[in-house]
């Protein structure tokens, strides 16, 4: 169902690459290894929990590439990051940050932070195997195929789950909701891109599966995200032509009947229930989203999840403006941010739920990089990401595969519009896999239009 073999082979076939090539003949066993743990990386990020999980997949990769650049006489194959403007970009957004720390107030809530950054080291570790990128996706969808079973049987109570109404697979809600949006943008690209019909239907039923669990986790911005990459997937599709345009109208079109028979049947035998939980979500965002300004001023700023991100906004713009250039340093924001009433609610109750908000974030990864880091800091992370978008939209009429990073990357930006997290070690790792298929894509092109 992977299609990886093909894929991969036309790429080596078309594309000169005599540095990989010769890693691969020289160290065939490490060559074959390092894909291994490139699926199971993949995988580890797609899991999303235990956390011993995603370091060991990170470890693994680590160990084995100093491995095999100490041992396995293929140095060489490492040789070409240098010349990567986007490798030296994400390295150096790694770095900022720990350089922040100096002035930092809390140093010791800023590495906690910067801990999760640790996965941009990732695309050098897997270097010499970059045209086997697919394989980092291949074992992240199988993982998130998991979580999204598991979660449809918590919100069908076959299995147990904190908050039925929300299931999220022992892990973070919002981080179950992303997962599950990234595995169906994946799998429904797949479908799309796969020569095997039979496979494409593989694909579609586990796309299916995945959205199925994104309804029942019910995370608002990760459906939104889930939204904003199938719309850029179709689009790219119908531009790449071909075979990938004619299945992308079909896909579309199912699609489309399957909603009308999916909220036909939750009408006939569940009465709506199914359908009401959705809309209840929207049209209370809605309905919070139209208050007048002094119903926003009566209202505690820990009221509800709309009245909290907006407050958190506020302080962290506010708090950017003083220190604009270097930021507060990691961990220098959350203490600022402190001064602020209501805002640091340690084990306060909303909507039921037990927050814990000690260090403080602002839920919005843009305003955390600007106050945390500065303009240096955001800089370098927009960077990185538009760098990477610029490398898959420039390689992507040549080779389709593409799309699927193209798509799961907006998924990952309209996620951080409305999260922090998405910069911890699972979520970033899911931008991490962009960034490799934009390195991937780079380097393809380098060698199709100059030689080594």
């Amino acid at each position: 169902m992977t299609g990886n073999s093909s894929i991969n082979t036309a790429c080596i076939a078309k594309t000169p690459i005599p540095r990989w090539i010769r890693a691969a003949r020289d160290d065939r066993a490490g060559h074959l290894m390092h894909i291994g743990l490139l699926v199971f990386w993949g995988f580890s990020i797609g899991l999303g929990w235990p956390a011993w999980v995603k370091d060991a997949g990170l470890g693994a990769l680590a160990v084995w590439a100093v491995l095999r650049i100490g041992f396995g006489g293929v140095r060489f194959a490492w040789d070409p990051w240098t010349r990567s403007p986007l490798m030296w970009l994400t390295l150096a957004w790694l770095v900022w940050p720990l350089i922040t720390l100096f002035w930092s107030a809390q140093p010791s809530w800023g590495l906690d932070h910067w801990w999760g950054l640790r996965v941009l080291l990732a695309p050098l570790l897997i270097w010499p195997v970059l045209h086997c990128w697919r394989s980092v996706e291949t074992g992240f969808v199988i993982a998130v195929g998991f979580v999204g079973v598991v979660l449809i049987l918590q919100a069908t109570d076959w299995l147990y789950a904190v908050n039925p109404e929300r299931p999220a697979a022992g892990m973070q809600t919002w981080l179950a909701g992303l997962l599950s949006a990234t595995g169906a943008l994946i799998a429904f690209l797949r479908a799309m891109n796969t020569r095997s019909p039979v496979a494409s239907v593989g694909w579609i039923v586990l796309a299916l599966v995945l959205v199925l669990a994104l309804v029942f986790n019910a995370t608002k911005s990760a459906q939104v995200a889930f939204v904003a990459g199938l719309a850029i997937g179709t689009i790219g599709a119908v531009y790449c032509g071909g075979t990938i345009r004619r299945r992308c109208y079909v896909l579309v079109a199912a699609i489309g009947i399957l909603i009308g028979c999916g909220w036909a049947v939750d009408a006939s035998f569940n009465q709506g229930r199914a359908v009401s939980a959705i809309s209840y979500r929207y049209a209370a965002l809605q309905s919070n989203l139209n208050r007048t300004n002094e119903e926003w001023a009566a209202i505690p700023v820990n009221h509800d999840s709309t009245t909290l991100r907006q407050a958190m906004w506020k302080a962290a713009a506010t708090e950017w403006q003083s220190r604009p250039v270097l930021g507060w340093g990691y961990g220098g924001m959350a203490h600022a941010l402190g001064e602020y009433p209501g805002l640091i609610m340690h084990k306060h109750e909303v909507q039921r739920l037990q927050i814990h908000e000690t260090p403080m974030d602002p839920h919005s990864t843009w305003l955390f990089m600007l106050t945390s880091s500065g303009l240096v800091g955001f800089a370098l992370m927009m960077s990185t990401i538009a760098l990477t978008f610029f490398y898959l939209a420039r390689q992507v009429a040549s080779t389709p595969a593409y799309l699927s990073s193209i798509a799961v990357g907006t998924c990952w930006v309209v996620t951080a519009s409305f999260e922090t997290n998405v910069l911890n070690g699972t979520a970033l790792g899911v931008l991490a896999m962009v960034i490799v298929g934009g390195l991937a894509a780079a380097q393809q092109w380098q060698y199709t239009h100059a030689t080594d």
